[in-house]
């Protein structure tokens, strides 16, 4: 007797792609937040300044995902900035670091969700 095979069976579940993306979003996001924040000056405000830009333009997106994106971008560009400025220096480069190692916590976290419901077949 041949075994009908469902959709279900073949592509994972949401929730599981969405932890799986989730976990990719989160290693890559901390990945680039480390970066910025060790910059030097000049590169630090050329980069920023982009980030800034491209965050501003995203912001004016009709979706809620995209606007949400646009915001992050738009803070990471902020921060990159004001982590070179003397007075803001330490508070800034403080909320890169802090923002990367929440986006690590939260990658290991849908990693784990990844991998047990792949496991759960």
């Amino acid at each position: 007797m041949k075994e009908e095979i469902t959709m279900s069976d073949e592509r994972p579940s949401t929730d599981t792609s969405r932890s799986g993306i989730f976990m990719a979003g989160g290693f890559v996001g901390a990945f680039i937040l480390f970066i910025l924040r060790a910059l030097p000056g000049f590169f630090a405000f050329v980069v920023g300044g982009l980030l800034l830009f491209f965050g501003y333009g995203i912001l004016a997106s009709k979706k809620v995902d995209d606007k949400f994106a646009g915001l992050v971008c738009f803070a990471a560009g902020a921060l990159t900035i004001l982590s070179k400025l003397p007075f803001f220096k330490h508070p800034a480069a403080w909320l890169l670091k802090a923002g990367a190692i929440a986006l690590l916590v939260l990658a290991v976290w849908n990693g784990i969700k990844f991998v047990l419901s792949l496991r759960r077949g």
